[in-house]
């Protein structure tokens, strides 16, 4: 389909078939939305009266809805702002994809309106026509930011009820009904209906044990840490729980894991022997081999890893794996093998109290990354807490301006530029990309009043935040 009028698309059409024509200039979005069911048309634009006969055609992607929004500015006449209200929805069954394009509008009627279908079809057919380069780099710039600043502005925690009051530390999202839930005591929790219920489900001789991490694949299949050396799994929903893994070696701490897929998975414990515990999964956690010690750097003495959220491991692709440390030194490993050898750099993050460190780490691409931490001892004390880094991981500079206070966990949105940080007193999400250079200014905004453990997001803009007494919110945008 080469050309999409705006009174002529069709009814039902694929995200590569909804699509400007060669000529105008699409920048397309990766933007998932879930469909928890705000109206669309939340979206608004103050760009009336600055160009002149030129629209400006957004495809806005929210809770699965496409919003078409025509804003028709100038036309030298006192319809301007009658025309410019004029917002056309329709909801079309289209999931992932927004195009922003900015084109040339004919001349239009003194009534604002479009006088046949083969004259709204023609702004498609010129493609940009006279629009200089200077205003398409303005007017797509300043839609972007109100567009973000829209969505940024309706992110809210829901709560929930969990039904337990464990100290919730490991949570995976995986769809907009399916997440899953692990803390204190031997709780696991699991939720296939969005967070409307959670049921428990119950890990055979595990009521004692700190269940600090889990990694869920779909309402069936979840893999499950426990810092006792233990690593577990179901296939059936949570009924029945294999023990894959138990170290019952003294010192054996283990503090996350993270799976590249089902089958492939690597999990991290503290220093033994003055090297980082490293297992890896090829066959679905059926066998998990050591690293190595001598493919690890030696870790500094007093150097650990916190399992205060199951995120002090990330993994991207198929390949990459990151971990960050703490306590002495606050460092991030990383691995472009599976986990097979590692290489490790130091970060400007906070360190050298037991208390201090990274403590969680999370990558949006291969090179584009983020670790948050401070001091948990001090949770409301400012200080270098937040890092970024734009090269994969070897070097790290902090984050400007810092969020506030300790935080325990760090999230992208999926197909966003979009960061969640969490922490026990105070959880915000980024007003525009944290991670660019140069970013300044208000670069946080606060997210409920409620502070939290960690968090976890699934395709689709929905996400879980899990924490103390059993606190579990809906994050939804």
């Amino acid at each position: 389909m080469n050309r999409l009028a705006i009174e002529d698309r069709p009814e039902h059409c694929t995200p590569s078939e909804f699509a400007a024509p060669s000529r105008s200039v699409t920048t397309n979005i990766a933007l998932l939305r879930s469909s928890a069911g705000r109206d669309a048309g939340s979206i608004s634009f103050a760009l009336v009266a600055a160009v002149p006969r030129r629209v400006l055609y957004v495809c806005g992607l929210w809770e699965m809805r496409l919003c078409r929004l025509a804003i028709l500015s100038n036309h030298r006449n006192t319809e301007n702002t009658e025309t410019a209200r004029r917002i056309e929805r329709r909801t079309l069954p289209v999931q992932g994809v927004a195009c922003l394009s900015v084109a040339r509008l004919p001349d239009v009627e003194r009534s604002g309106t479009i006088s046949s279908r083969s004259a709204a079809e023609e702004p498609f057919r010129k493609g940009l026509g006279s629009m200089t380069k200077d205003y398409y780099k303005f007017f797509t710039g300043a839609l972007l930011v109100l567009y973000v600043a829209s969505v940024s502005a309706s992110a809210q925690f829901t709560p929930q009820i969990s039904g337990t009051t464990a100290q919730l530390r490991g949570v995976s999202a995986v769809s907009i009904p399916v997440a899953w839930a692990s803390g204190s005591n031997g709780t696991v929790l699991r939720t296939t209906d969005g967070g409307a219920k959670w049921t428990s489900a119950t890990v055979p001789d595990a009521a004692t044990l700190d269940f600090r991490d889990i990694e869920a694949v779909d309402e069936n299949t979840a893999y499950l840490l426990a810092t006792a050396g233990k690593i577990y799994k179901t296939t059936d929903g949570g009924k029945h729980w294999a023990l894959q893994y138990n170290n019952s070696t003294p010192g054996v701490f283990l503090d996350a894991f993270a799976f590249w897929d089902a089958q492939h998975g690597i999990a991290l414990g503290d220093p033994i022997d003055g090297r980082f515990l490293v297992l890896t999964t090829s066959d679905g956690g059926k066998t998990w081999n050591q690293v190595p010690g001598a493919n690890i750097p030696p870790s500094i003495e007093g150097e650990a890893a916190f399992a205060a959220s199951g995120t002090c491991i990330a993994v991207i692709g198929k390949q990459r794996a990151w971990f960050g440390t703490g306590g002495r030194a606050a460092r991030v490993f990383r691995s472009t093998d599976q986990g097979r050898t590692w290489q490790v750099s130091a970060t400007p993050i906070i360190s050298g109290a037991d208390s201090t460190g990274i403590f969680s780490i999370a990558f949006r691409d291969l090179s584009h990354g983020i670790i948050v931490g401070g001091d948990y001892k001090k949770p409301e004390e400012q200080n270098a807490n937040a890092a970024r880094t734009t090269d994969g991981g070897r070097t790290w500079k902090l984050l400007a301006p810092l969020p506030e206070g300790y935080r325990s966990s760090v999230a992208f949105i999926p197909g966003t530029k979009t960061a969640v940080v969490v922490g026990p007193i105070r959880c915000d999400s980024s007003i525009h990309d944290v991670l660019a250079a140069g970013s300044a200014g208000s670069s946080w905004r606060q997210i409920g009043k409620e502070g939290y453990h960690s968090i976890s997001f699934a395709p689709g803009y929905v996400g879980w935040a899990v924490g103390a007494n059993g606190r579990i919110a809906r994050f939804d945008r």
